[in-house]
């Protein structure tokens, strides 16, 4: 597959309406601005964030006015998710108004229209929205290797049930041991949420959940499969054994509303 600027502005589109219909679900508040969207869900909350914005383009009069007020007075620091191809002002006033870049992610995608890893032989279950809640406390527990914030825990369980996604619970000897989500937006399918319980890691199990997935996003009439991971972590590295190639990596910027404002 060759990235061009339309399967960029493809990956980031899908990506913030993704964030935008899992936020919404979670009855948290968003803004559709600058081609994007910024949500907002508290300080420090995971959807507290800005996506697909400024895809070529330039800040139309009155939009960094807008993003300011959507988040000032009502957090410190909101993270901004800038697309390689964003227009010049877009980046100018991001870089400004920024205190930290945390991470760099690398975005990556599989084109569908080709083969498939293996089939896993392992079982999955779908979550149903009866076990959203219990399903989503794992989950939460995976990721953050103890006490978990109940407001990550509400968000995971609102995703799961966002019309066009799904999750799956991974078993060994009839235990669950792992889980991992799915979106699919128009014809792009996001990749989420894997992970595996600590003492059962390094044995295939990731690359097992991403085999699954791919199959049913080809069986769904997705085009492509994308996912996010940090650049160079495991995750990156299992995705690519896959087939996944990196399109592009992507900073996450951390804003300060307050020094946003200053550039009004």
């Amino acid at each position: 597959m060759i990235i061009t600027p339309e399967i960029i502005a493809q990956m980031e589109q899908s990506e913030a309406e993704r964030l935008a219909q899992c936020a919404e679900a979670a009855n948290l508040d968003c803004l559709r601005i600058g081609g994007g969207v910024a949500c907002f869900g508290g300080d420090g909350h995971v959807a507290t964030q800005c996506a697909g914005m400024g895809l070529g383009a330039e800040p139309e009069a009155g939009e960094w006015a807008q993003l300011v007020d959507f988040y000032r007075g009502r957090c410190e620091l909101f993270e901004f998710k800038l697309a390689p191809t964003s227009g010049m002002g877009w980046r100018d006033l991001v870089v400004r108004a920024a205190v930290h870049v945390p991470d760099f992610e690398s975005q990556m995608v599989f084109d569908l229209a080709g083969s498939l890893p293996p089939a896993p032989g392992i079982t999955f279950k779908e979550v149903t929205p009866e076990r959203a809640q219990g399903y989503a406390t794992e989950s939460a527990r995976r990721f953050c290797g103890g006490e978990t914030p109940s407001e990550l825990v509400d968000f995971i369980a609102a995703s799961v049930l966002v019309e066009g996604s799904g999750a799956w619970e991974v078993f060994r000897d009839g235990q669950a041991v792992g889980g991992c989500g799915m979106g699919i937006v128009g014809e792009v399918a996001w990749l989420s949420g894997a992970a595996v319980d600590p003492e059962f890691r390094g044995r295939g199990l990731h690359k097992a959940m991403q085999a699954y997935r791919l199959r049913l996003a080809r069986e769904q009439g997705c085009k492509v499969a994308c996912q996010g991971a940090l650049a160079g972590s495991i995750s990156q590295q299992n995705a690519q054994k896959s087939g996944f190639i990196i399109a592009y990596t992507r900073p996450t910027f951390l804003v300060s509303p307050d020094q946003a404002a200053s550039l009004l």
